[in-house]
């Protein structure tokens, strides 16, 4: 197959050459076929090769990019356990602070409720005597 490959690129690399060269320059003879199909052929392979360096390299960066974005993907999934660690119990004390609260509120109401009725019949009384 890769010498089949080879054999077509080189007819295919021959019937350009000879359709390039100008009418005077005619290439007259075999070995200035087999010339011209060798150097084309490294030309060819030359160029294929520099693709493929390029390919390589830009993979590479690509892989490298990937590398570097997962790495601050873990950074910052990690980041965001610790403050939602954080919130989670932060929220537990709010809750816990939130009951002791209502529980001391409970008890002053009575207090505040007692205060304001005896204000309002000092008051009352107040307003009655003068």
């Amino acid at each position: 197959m890769k010498f089949f490959t080879k054999c077509s690129a080189a007819i295919v690399v021959a019937s350009v050459a000879f359709a390039a060269v100008p009418a005077t320059a005619q290439i007259s003879s075999i070995d200035q076929v087999l010339q011209k199909v060798r150097s084309d052929s490294a030309r060819i392979q030359q160029e294929n090769q520099k693709r493929v360096t390029d390919f390589r390299k830009r993979r590479d960066q690509q892989s490298s990019k990937l590398s570097s974005a997962q790495n601050e993907l873990n950074k910052l999934e990690s980041k965001a356990r610790s403050v939602q660690s954080t919130f989670d119990g932060n929220q537990g004390r709010i809750d816990k602070l939130k009951a002791e609260l209502s529980a001391a509120q409970g008890d002053f109401r009575d207090v505040f409720g007692l205060a304001r009725s005896k204000a309002g019949e000092f008051k009352a009384t107040l307003d009655n005597s003068m």
